[in-house]
This record gives C-alpha cells, structure tokens and sequence, in this order.
C-alpha cells in the first residue's frame, strides 16, 4: 500500500484538469496517480523508458517512442492497480 508524505508540486490548470478527467474515469485521484508514478519513476529498469517518455533521449524511430511512451504508462497504471486494487484502472 502507498505511503503518503505531503509535497507540492506546480503544474498549469489546464494540465491538472484534464489528468483529473482521466483519473475520475479510472476510478482514481491525481494524488494517487502521481504516487503510483513517482513509484515507477525509481525503480531502476524503467529509466530508459523513462528517458524517452521526459523527452530526455530520442528514441530511435516514433515506434521505440510509443513503445516507450506506453511501457510507462502501463507501468504506472499497473502499480496504481497493485496498490489501490482498482481493476478497472486502465492505460488511457
């Protein structure tokens, strides 16, 4: 189950509310998601994927990157269903 500790971060309105849309329709918060992605940001294998997702790195053509893109996107989603039991929770 995740621990919380309080920590701000700034994001423009705009973003906020379309990830608030996305995490009302997967039966979560933007608190949870972002533990849940915080969560997968450490552990040590995503970091290439990781890489490409931040725009860090190129991605050797636009399928590595979707590749890439959904490797942490299903990451996420599949912690965020590990820890919060929310089955429904899906890969937007």
């Amino acid at each position: 189950m995740m621990n919380f500790s309080e920590i701000s971060i700034e994001v423009e309105q705009d973003l906020y509310d379309e990830v608030s849309v996305l995490c009302r329709n997967a039966g979560t918060s933007v608190e949870t998601l972002t533990a849940a992605f915080f969560e997968f940001c450490i552990i040590p294998k995503n970091l290439p994927s990781l890489k490409v997702f931040l725009g860090k790195e190129k991605a050797d053509s636009e399928e590595a990157e979707r590749i890439a893109c959904h490797h942490v996107l299903e990451g996420v989603f599949q912690i965020l269903r590990h820890d919060t039991g929310l089955a429904q929770a899906k890969v937007p």
